[in-house]
């Protein structure tokens, strides 16, 4: 069999098709910046960098922006072929100096909620059955498809979760439209396969997949079963700018266009577009899972997260979380009182202790997490703590959970000399996961000591303050 052969091939062509778009861009404006506003020479020494980082400050750019200049500087030193001057110590120190001094919490995007997308997507049915009363059938067409298209850009892109430029970047060619039967009736539904070749976090661009089936309402894949019908496409992009007379463009919406979009689309609803951005889908999916209870390792694999701190960065802090439980006990009929086991308090600590039966091998770990600021939401500590449970703390034997203690059987003895690095390695990995999602933790670790006061012995290590210090 005769393979067919591909023109324009080329390691160019093929090296900037393995960075996104958004990439591309950001690393043009950081060489910008760093040559014309600064003055700088590439390649560049770590304390060249240094100075760019005071400098960018000075001007009264964000951290964060300072940062990811910063970052991709440092790739476009590695693309060339040069010694990436961000490696070494300085460009690190100052770089934490930086965040430490003048790191603010960052703005974000109000999540597009279901209540949301309900009458989003009415006011563009309701556009669309407006334009069947037009009589030009160009402007009817026009608006049947903007309309159509808008529709089904919310819908997909809230359902899946995905990142503006990803819905920019689907193609028909990525859909796979079929019939499957539903579980609960047995009736004939669509079904929708989505593919997307390349994406944020698929680093290596294996390509990753979505499947969805007729939904009774706010459905995709009816949405995009009837906007492929109106634009009478097999291929090239899905989401195109409709022309005035109704004719579909032949590229992708440009990516400055989508929140052009989106607020229209918003406003047309009646709703107040301020604070929506293009990332208001993929937060307000992650919002509205969490809301129905949904397990957030579920939730990651939908979302393609690989990390906790990414689905805490998501979610919304529960301002009245102490009214809503107090409403649900408002519903719950008393319960009985029961007489509780003697209860120890430690020295300095307020939270009681079960006591457990007496093991050589016992330990008590205290893993209290606490917010770090108020921009880190309530439900990131519910969320480190599973992260924690099911990663750092699955590896063990646990005898029992009390609160933010647990008390399980050490995988050696503690008075070998392998216990010391294996209880501050255990430490140190509960450390980092809290500190880096924006929280607190000062773990301590003790052991089951029946002749102490107290009924228990401390072996430490106790790291001090996870985020470098507390107020």
């Amino acid at each position: 069999m005769e393979r067919s052969r591909r023109e324009d091939v080329s390691v160019e062509a093929l090296k900037e098709a393995g960075l996104r778009q958004n990439t591309l861009r950001a690393a043009d404006g950081a060489v910008r910046h760093f040559e014309q506003t600064f003055g700088g020479l590439l390649p560049a020494s770590p304390t060249a960098m240094a100075d760019y980082i005071a400098f960018s400050l000075e001007e009264g750019l964000a951290v964060s922006t300072v940062g990811q200049r910063v970052s991709l500087l440092g790739t476009w030193h590695e693309e060339m072929g040069y010694p990436n001057p961000n490696q070494g110590s300085l460009v690190k120190t100052v770089l934490k100096g930086a965040r430490s001094r003048y790191r603010k919490a960052p703005k974000k995007a109000v999540p597009l909620s279901r209540d949301h997308l309900v009458r989003i997507v009415q006011a563009c049915d309701d556009a669309i059955i407006a334009a069947a009363q037009f009589d030009d059938p160009k402007q009817s067409l026009a608006q049947t498809r903007s309309a159509g298209r808008d529709k089904a850009f919310f819908l997909l892109g809230f359902w899946c979760a995905f990142r503006s430029d990803e819905l920019v970047n689907l193609r028909w060619e990525y859909l796979t439209f079929g019939e499957g039967r539903d579980a609960k009736t047995g009736r004939t539904i669509r079904t929708l396969e989505v593919f997307l070749p390349a994406s944020k976090g698929d680093r290596s661009a294996e390509g990753r997949s979505w499947a969805l089936h007729e939904m009774s309402e706010l459905c995709p894949v009816t949405a995009l079963f009837d906007l492929q019908a109106e634009m009478m496409a097999d291929e090239g992009p899905v989401f195109v700018k409709i022309g005035r007379w109704g004719h579909a463009g032949e590229r992708p919406l440009h990516i400055n266009s989508v929140l052009e979009l989106m607020k229209r689309a918003i406003a047309r609803a009646g709703l107040d577009a301020a604070g929506f951005s293009t990332h208001s889908l993929r937060r307000g999916f992650a919002n509205h899972a969490i809301d129905r209870n949904t397990d957030v390792r579920d939730l990651m694999d939908w979302v393609k997260w690989k990390d906790i701190r990414s689905a805490v960065a998501y979610l919304e802090a529960n301002q009245r979380l102490a009214n809503t439980l107090a409403e649900i006990d408002q519903d719950m009929p008393p319960k009985v009182s029961v007489l509780k086991p003697e209860r120890l308090l430690s020295d300095g600590q307020s939270n009681p202790i079960v006591a457990v039966p007496f093991s050589d091998r016992v330990l008590i770990l205290n893993a209290r997490i606490e917010k770090n600021n108020g921009a880190v939401p309530d439900s990131a500590v519910q969320l480190i703590r599973q992260d924690i449970e099911r990663g750092v703390l699955a590896k063990l034997k646990l005898v029992k959970k009390d609160g933010a203690e647990y008390h399980f059987m050490s995988p050696m003895d503690l008075d070998s000399a392998e216990f010391a690095d294996w209880a501050e390695e255990l430490i140190h990995e509960i450390v980092e996961t809290v500190d880096e999602a924006g929280c607190w933790c000062e773990p301590e670790l003790w052991r089951k000591a029946d002749h102490q006061e107290y009924g228990r012995e401390w072996v430490g290590p106790s790291i001090g303050w996870a985020s470098g210090g507390r107020d």
